[in-house]
């Protein structure tokens, strides 16, 4: 008899090795999903993930290798990680976001107590302050100037604007305007950058120009994290 029952349990074991299954505490007991091989049913609870200190996105740690489909929840501050769920594409890990963090977008705003001058045809960092970026990914960058000649003449004008990775430029892109006494354009790029790098901005216009103190607060950028 109990040669009977062990042998009927192995048979149960071998048949159950390869049907779907359901896990449930029992305040559940819904038809198993057709399309599921596993299926966990709860009223009244959810799923723990496996809880793992990572150490940046490009690195398996703490497994031994990435594995596409692995999900954790990582619970370390470090590199270009924060707290929250990651899963791993194969190549790197990635968190899962609802939507942009706020911490991910700042607006660097112009400040003085006097004029800002930027000299002809040379690059002069612009007085809005830095920004460290947090996470490593494509940035857009909306610039909103006002911006007036020291000529104060009718004349074709361009100037570029720099955004510079610790000092060094990633962007030189000229922007053409029809300068009379002010003027307000806005300018849009998108770089990628690095976790650590320290974002700042020149300006190089090709005649002299000026930001004026009681009208500086209309110059600003705007910074917005848009993915990896």
């Amino acid at each position: 008899m109990k040669k009977l029952s062990i042998l009927c349990a192995l048979v149960l074991m071998g048949t159950t090795a390869f049907a779907q299954q359901r896990i449930s505490d029992g305040t559940s007991n819904a038809a198993i999903n057709p399309n599921a091989i596993v299926e966990i049913q709860s009223n009244n609870k959810g799923l723990l993930l496996p809880r793992v200190a990572l150490t940046g996105t490009a690195n398996a740690a703490p497994l031994s290798a990435h594995v596409a489909g692995m999900h954790v929840y990582n619970t370390a501050t470090v590199g270009d990680v924060t707290p929250g769920e990651y899963f791993n594409d194969g190549k790197k890990w990635k968190q899962v976001l609802a939507d942009i963090v706020p911490a991910y977008y700042t607006r660097l705003a112009w400040s003085g107590t006097a004029n800002q001058n930027f000299p002809a045809s040379v690059g002069t960092q612009i007085n809005v302050g830095t920004w460290t970026i947090p996470k490593t990914g494509k940035y857009l960058i909306l610039y909103h100037s006002f911006l007036r000649s020291v000529a104060n003449s009718n004349s074709v004008v361009s100037f570029y604007v720099r955004p510079r990775l610790n000092t060094t430029i990633v962007r030189d892109e000229e922007t053409y305007l029809y300068i009379g006494n002010y003027v307000n354009t806005h300018y849009s790029t998108v770089i990628t950058a690095t976790v650590g790098q320290v974002l700042s901005f020149d300006i190089a216009p090709t005649s002299a120009m000026y930001i004026e103190q009681s009208l500086g607060w209309r110059n600003a950028f705007d910074i917005i994290f848009v993915g990896e």
